[in-house]
C-alpha cells in the first residue's frame, strides 16, 4: 500500500507483546524490537501486555517507536505512573481529511492479567479501565470522540481490545457501539475471532463498521477511506510479497531467542522458584553452580 500512497498507518490492536516464547524470554522486547522494524505507528494495551507487570510495562512502552493510546486506562495512586506515556487518541491528518485514532482496552485487562499488578503496595487499586459498569466505559469512550470531533476529525476509528465473547458484556466492542454515538469503524482484538466487516448499528442508528483481523498474523486487516468518503473494511488472508530485510531482522532475532532458551529458563528457575538461591540440594554436585 505504501507504494500506492503515502496515507498509510499501521496499527496494532493488543496482545503482541506475550503469547510465543520470544516474547516470555524477553519480557515482551524482542516483539517490540520487531514492532519498531515494522513501523508500526498506534498500538493498544491488551490483557496480556501487563503480564510482565507495570515496571516492565514502561520499559517497553519507552521502547516502542508505536504511540499507544488508551482513552480508558486511569491512574489513581500517589506514586510513579506505568501508563503516563499513553494518549487517549492521536489525529493524522492525510491530505486535506483528519483522521482521529482512539484507543481503548478491555475493563476485563485486571482480572485476565494479574490483579496484583493493578495495585500499590497496601493492596488498594490504583489502575483501572472504567470498568464499573458498561455507561461507565460508554461515557468515557464518547467523551473522547466528541473531543476528538471538536478538534476537526472528519472519522474517528476506535482501536480496540474488547472483542466479542458473551462472557465479555457489556465490554463488548457490539456493546461499545451500541452505547455510543461518533465512531465510524471499530477495529478490535481480543476474542481472536475472524471479522472480515460486519455493521453494527451505534446509539443513534447509524451504522459503524467492526472487523477483526483474528490472531498469530493469520491476516492483516484493512480500513479503506476512499476518495469520495466511504469506508470499507476487510481482511488480507495471503502475503506472496515478503519483505527480504523484514524477514532477515526476524530471522536473526528468532536465532537470538533459541539461544537464549536454555540459560534464560535456568536464571528463571533460579530467581523466581528458588528465590536467587540454589541450595545445597542443588549446589552439591560437583560444586558447579554458584549464584552472584
Amino acid at each position: 500500500m505504501e507504494n500506492k500512497t503515502d496515507y498509510v498507518t499501521l496499527v496494532d490492536c493488543g496482545d503482541a507483546l506475550q503469547g510465543d516464547t520470544i516474547g516470555a524470554v524477553s519480557q515482551g522486547e524482542y516483539l517490540v524490537d520487531i514492532m519498531n522494524q515494522m513501523g508500526y505507528h498506534f498500538a493498544v494495551l491488551g490483557n496480556h501486555e501487563f503480564d510482565y507487570g507495570m515496571e516492565q510495562l514502561t520499559v517497553l512502552l519507552e521502547k516502542a517507536d508505536a504511540q499507544y493510546l488508551g482513552c480508558n486506562i486511569r491512574y489513581t495512586g500517589a506514586g510513579e505512573n506505568a501508563v503516563s506515556s499513553l494518549k487517549p487518541y492521536e489525529i493524522v491528518t492525510y491530505g486535506d481529511v483528519e483522521v482521529a485514532y482512539v484507543g481503548i482496552s478491555t475493563p476485563e485487562s485486571i482480572a485476565k492479567s494479574t490483579p496484583a499488578y493493578f495495585m500499590d503496595e497496601s493492596g488498594a487499586f490504583v489502575y483501572d479501565f472504567y470498568g464499573g459498569s458498561g455507561e461507565a466505559l460508554y461515557t468515557q469512550v464518547q467523551r473522547t470522540v466528541d473531543e476528538c470531533r471538536k478538534e476537526g476529525a472528519d472519522y474517528v476509528v476506535a482501536l480496540a481490545h474488547l472483542g466479542d465473547d458473551e462472557s465479555s458484556e457489556p465490554f463488548r466492542s457490539i456493546d461499545l457501539i451500541a452505547g455510543t454515538s461518533g465512531i465510524d469503524a471499530v477495529l478490535d482484538g481480543h476474542s481472536h475471532s475472524v471479522i472480515p466487516c460486519d455493521v453494527v448499528k451505534n446509539k443513534t442508528g447509524k451504522e459503524v463498521l467492526l472487523s477483526s483481523a483474528g490472531t498469530g498474523l493469520a491476516n492483516i486487516g484493512q480500513l479503506v477511506i476512499t476518495t469520495d468518503g466511504n469506508l470499507t473494511a476487510g481482511l488480507i488472508g495471503s502475503f506472496p510479497d515478503v519483505d527480504g530485510d523484514i524477514n532477515a531482522f526476524l530471522d536473526n532475532t528468532l536465532t537470538l531467542n533459541e539461544g537464549m532458551l536454555d540459560y534464560q529458563a535456568l536464571i528463571t528457575y533460579i530467581t523466581d522458584y528458588l528465590g536467587g538461591t540454589v541450595g545445597e540440594t542443588y549446589a552439591g554436585p560437583q560444586g558447579r553452580i554458584t549464584v552472584k
